[in-house]
């Protein structure tokens, strides 16, 4: 399977930490470990995590120069194994949490807004249990809802990392699909109902009373 074929992993809106050792389904043939482009050598898992995770900081400090961009799982994972020269044939559910809960830990160390936060799914285009971790890690209280919280921190690392922002300093701006789904399912706002003062009658759109002369 290749990355392009591979979904976005799953989003877990929770204070659960990312599994380390997630176990491979029953029926899911296992893979060889991950090896360099180059020359086909083998690699330690370990260390490749190390490079992906260097690899994929610079990838959302890149993002996060350009204002209202964002990437997902899947487009995160083909980049860094296409940048870092590391390939690796499990499917990016099994590897890329890990990659980002390290650069988690190196945001929490250097400082500054939090990069997870540009990383979303593919379907529903949400921050998960990698912008949870990073919130933990941070001394953050986790809100009831991550999405505009995530949006929030979008804003911040697009000032901080020297985004070319709008007149008006920019907006918080949530995913276009969550926006696009929020949306959908705000109910309709009613429009108040304006009474004749004289007949206590609902006026028409004209705002003229029928029964008044």
């Amino acid at each position: 399977m290749t990355i392009d074929e591979q979904e976005a992993a799953p989003t877990v809106e929770s204070d659960d930490l990312i599994e380390d050792s997630p176990e491979l389904p029953a029926d899911e043939p296992k893979v060889p470990g991950p090896w360099r482009a180059s020359d086909g050598a083998p690699i330690s898992f370990a260390e490749a995590q190390a490079e992906w995770a260097r690899v994929a900081h610079g990838v959302l400090v890149k993002t996060a120069t350009r204002y209202n961009d964002y990437l997902t799982y899947s487009e995160l994972a083909r980049r860094v194994l296409d940048e870092s020269g590391i390939l690796y044939g499990a499917h990016q559910r099994n590897w890329i949490g890990k990659v980002l809960v390290a650069v988690a830990d190196r945001n929490a160390t250097e400082g500054g807004p939090l990069l997870t936060s540009l990383c979303v799914s593919s379907g529903d285009e949400k921050v998960g249990a990698g912008y949870a971790y990073a919130l933990k890690i941070a001394g953050q209280p986790k809100p009831k809802d991550l999405q505009p919280h995530a949006a929030e921190s979008r804003l911040e690392c697009y000032r901080f990392h020297g985004a070319d922002m709008p007149a008006d300093g920019g907006q918080p701006t949530t995913t276009r699909a969550v926006s696009a789904k929020r949306i959908r399912t705000e109910p309709p706002v009613e429009k108040p109902v304006i009474l004749c003062p004289v007949h206590f009658s609902q006026l028409p759109l004209s705002g003229q009373c029928d029964l008044c002369d």
